[in-house]
């Protein structure tokens, strides 16, 4: 037969509704994990971090994985590399916009996507491509005065 033990005593629910506001932020894990610069690793391996800090890092990890890459996670990701052998059109830019809405609205909840923009880059590479820049602009759920942008490249 298991117990358990509770410690501390769990307010009144009468306490809870009389409360002016409950404060609830996200937590999450640094990226890269154990980043190291020069010789020196910088802080510990794991890093704890709040606010636009997490959902930058969030961002540039679903963007810079490929679905099937992580594996207790298959759906995870973006595999926007495909997109650079379409035909850089309005039709393929706005096939780039659903992908990135769903992933963003499955995996990064904390976030409200105010805009979101794919244009061409003008740029051609030594093979003679070129690629796609996104310009997002995203609002913390849990704060709704911080508002923040940001901007990949596609190559």
């Amino acid at each position: 037969m298991a117990t358990t033990t509770k410690y501390g005593t769990t307010p009144a629910p009468e306490l809870l509704q009389n409360a002016i506001t409950q404060e609830q932020k996200s937590f999450g894990f640094g990226f890269p994990i154990g980043e190291v610069v020069g010789t020196k690793a910088t802080g510990s391996m794991l890093r704890r971090e709040a606010g636009t800090k997490l959902i930058r890092n969030n961002i540039k990890q679903l963007f810079a994985t490929v679905p099937g890459e992580r594996i207790m996670l298959p759906n995870f990701g973006l595999d926007l590399g495909l997109f650079l052998f379409e035909p850089l059109d309005e039709q393929t830019f706005e096939n780039i916009k659903l992908k990135i809405i769903s992933a963003i609205t499955a995996y990064v909840p904390q976030v409200k996507i105010l805009k979101l923009s794919v244009f061409s880059d003008q740029n051609v590479n030594a093979y003679g491509g070129s690629g796609f820049n996104i310009k997002l602009v995203l609002q913390l759920k849990e704060d709704m005065n911080n508002i923040f942008d940001t901007q990949i490249e596609v190559k």
